[in-house]
């Protein structure tokens, strides 16, 4: 997937963590990074991450010279890698809606885009 730079630098908000310690760019590789199943933002094709969250994230973290790979990416179920953001240090969760109920229990980067959900 191409993006126009404007459009890349405007989207590096797409992480929401939650105990940061990150001190340098270098330390991204020392991120818990977990996601879920949420096309067409981040989510499982035959095995390989996809989706335009995990591309932004492959790209950003590459301009900041420490590149993060969908092998560094932790897929799982949405209670579990909640649950795993909220209880460890350095880990990120991404994407994630946010809502009024979850505004303070994350420091917020974004919005990457917007979901409208209907019942």
């Amino acid at each position: 997937m191409k993006y126009s730079l404007p459009t890349f630098l405007s989207s590096l908000v797409l992480l929401c963590m939650t105990h940061i310690s990150v001190s340098t760019a270098a330390d991204l590789n020392s991120l818990n990074i977990m996601t879920e199943e949420f096309p067409p933002f981040n989510y499982s094709d035959n095995g390989n991450l996809s989706g335009l969250s995990v591309d932004l994230l492959i790209k950003a973290s590459a301009a900041v010279g420490s590149p993060i790979t969908e092998k560094d990416i932790n897929m799982a179920a949405w209670a579990r890698a909640c649950k795993t953001t909220l209880s460890g240090p350095n880990t990120m969760l991404f994407s994630t809606t946010r809502t009024e109920q979850r505004e303070d229990l994350f420091k917020w980067a974004g919005p990457i885009g917007q979901n409208r959900t209907v019942v």
